[in-house]
């Protein structure tokens, strides 16, 4: 049995608050009743969130902002101030990188936030994101690497060359130039292998629209695809998921819920092994915003929780511990040359990598960590393992 999600009062309040706004305007009638000190809680929740932008929008637009105090005020103006800064300066630079991809024909599909914030939100300036995401194909990913190292990008550090894209399905390249951009290149929507295996990443592609981004041409996923895409982020990524990721999904819903084939959906779901994670994601969302699955289509998606294997994979991912995850992971590669090559990089990766990762100082120590790396790495996979159990 799913457990019922659970929250504190100011993210309670925070749900309410911005629920009362368009697109949901379900009234939050205690509003007047809101303390200082539990304002202060609630702005520090929207910070924690993501939601800062969207509660100050909220309240202007219910006409409740001038109830706030100036310290609480002050915070969600500058949050709004900083988002609009900050995507403005990641959608110039997503152009300059569409600029030079589109000479060598290399599509790419705008992920998460750098695709919502232009199509789903009504302003830009109320979704923040961190990172432009984008998915690309596996035959491009050579061309694509290239192109960022050769415009100021560099990868992050890694255990070894090559793990995070052979194994996490993603890496981040950075740009240490004024204003700082990170870049994600994702070769799938999973980061976990045991769901890269099962769900194929053509189903995605052939899923795709076009958009504009300062008149420059990309990609992003249609509803379905969203859908699918960011209930596995919500559900799988992070053990403590923000509310702003179950507000996108809120958001999508609301906007194209009666127009999406959701008994469709469901068998893909059912095939794919992905029905626990989505109805985990479902769960949330209509639990904070109080929106819910066309009348027709609830039955498909409460009728059963899939198969035991998807049920396991599932709570494993869910391991309040993330090691039992990647364990799990390793025994998902495909071919044992590719298990041993998962399990050879993580229990012993490049001294470059033990040295910044323990911050060794003496290089004849090296040896004794990865001792460390490899007893200490078995009793984790247990102690998440066994979490996994509880979570």
């Amino acid at each position: 049995m799913m457990k019922q999600p659970r929250v504190s009062l100011a993210e309670r309040q925070l749900i309410e608050l911005v629920r009362a706004a368009p697109p949901f305007c379900q009234p939050f009638e205690a509003i007047d009743q809101v303390s200082p000190a539990q304002w202060a809680n609630i702005v520090r929740a929207a910070q924690q969130h993501g939601l800062a932008s969207v509660l100050h929008n909220a309240l202007c637009a219910t006409g409740n902002f001038e109830k706030l105090d100036s310290d609480s005020r002050q915070p969600l103006e500058r949050a709004r101030w900083q988002t609009t800064a900050a995507n403005w300066n990641a959608y110039c630079e997503l152009e300059r990188l569409l600029r030079l991809f589109a000479p060598a024909q290399i599509p790419v599909v705008l992920l998460k936030g750098s695709a919502l914030a232009l199509t789903l939100y009504p302003d830009m300036s109320l979704r923040p994101f961190s990172d432009i995401d984008l998915l690309i194909r596996d035959s491009d990913l050579l061309r694509v690497r290239g192109l960022l190292l050769e415009n100021g990008y560099e990868p992050l550090d890694e255990m070894a060359a090559g793990t995070s894209l052979d194994f996490a399905g993603e890496q981040t390249f950075s740009r240490k130039m004024r204003p700082p951009v990170d870049v994600d290149l994702h070769r799938h929507v999973a980061v976990s292998a045991a769901y890269r295996r099962r769900v194929p990443i053509e189903w995605f592609w052939e899923r795709t629209e076009a958009i504009t981004v300062n008149g420059q041409r990309a990609w992003q996923l249609r509803p379905d695809a969203q859908w699918l895409q960011l209930s596995l982020h919500y559900a799988l990524n992070h053990h403590q998921a923000r509310l702003i990721w179950s507000y996108d999904l809120a958001l999508l819903l609301n906007s194209w819920g009666q127009r999406m084939d959701w008994q469709a959906l469901a068998a893909t779901a059912r095939q794919f092994g992905t029905l626990p994670p989505l109805q985990y994601a479902l769960k949330h969302v209509t639990a904070f915003w109080g929106v819910s699955l066309p009348a027709d289509a609830q039955s498909a998606w409460a009728k059963g929780q899939g198969s035991p294997r998807a049920r396991l994979i599932f709570a494993l991912a869910r391991a309040r511990e993330p090691h039992a995850r990647a364990f799990w992971d390793g025994f998902s590669m495909p071919g044992a040359k590719a298990k041993a090559k998962f399990f050879g990089r993580h229990l012993f990766p490049t001294r470059a990598y033990m040295r910044s990762r323990y911050l060794i100082r003496d290089e004849r120590a090296i040896p004794l960590y990865y001792v460390w790396r490899v007893v200490a790495g078995m009793y984790q996979v247990v102690r998440s393992a066994v979490s996994s159990m509880t979570n």
